[in-house]
């Protein structure tokens, strides 16, 4: 509490007493006045687990005894894990509130482009993945085997990595891209199967 001086009347209202005149000499009644003190409180917002710091902390203050009710604020990528509202009551030292929140899952797209035999790579149903990561991940492509083809680790369309952000639009959606090169020949006792050599630097005679 905080002393708000002497008043002469239990209400404390009106003017304060701050001297009493030599010439009174009958008792006289003072009455002290408190209030209550402002404390200082800090609402956190940190990455589950790890205690990150997401954003700034809000710090503010309310009088002692007083109930203060804050709301987790949104972050891009993030999701509250937990209430996403608090209340604590004012006390002289350590009013905290801490906002906990978990990386949003988003997908991606991973594209496997297969050569055809007129040289160029085409999008097939076989070749689209979709998976899903957390916000801030970075993800790789894994190749596949697919038969007659040997995957072109070198093919300067590809994209084998990204890093994972919150979606918004389609433009935020990270899409991976592998190709592969036809080989179909080069292997087996005829000739005629795949020998992990592209076909467009051999034939079969």
């Amino acid at each position: 509490y905080v002393f708000e001086g002497w008043y002469s009347n239990p209400e404390c209202t009106g003017e304060k007493v701050t001297k009493i005149s030599a010439a009174v000499a009958e008792d006289t009644n003072l009455y002290a006045k408190w209030e209550k003190a402002q404390f200082s409180y800090t609402v956190n917002y940190l990455e589950a687990g790890t205690d990150k710091v997401l954003a700034t902390a809000k710090t503010a203050s309310a009088k002692f005894e007083e109930a203060v009710t804050e709301a987790a604020i949104a972050i891009d990528g993030y999701t509250v894990a937990g209430e996403a509202s608090k209340t604590i009551t004012i006390d002289t030292e350590n009013n905290v509130i801490n906002f906990y929140y978990a990386k949003v899952s988003v997908n991606y797209i991973v594209e496997h482009y297969k050569q055809d035999t007129d040289g160029e790579y085409y999008l097939y149903a076989d070749g689209i993945e979709v998976l899903s990561g957390k916000v801030g991940d970075t993800v790789t492509a894994q190749p596949k085997d697919f038969e007659g083809y040997v995957f072109n680790s070198s093919h300067e369309d590809s994209v084998k990595n990204g890093v994972l952000k919150a979606i918004f639009n389609d433009a935020d959606i990270v899409i991976l891209r592998l190709y592969y090169d036809i080989d179909k020949i080069g292997g087996g006792e005829n000739g005629d199967e795949g020998d992990g050599t592209p076909d467009m630097y051999q034939k079969l005679v």
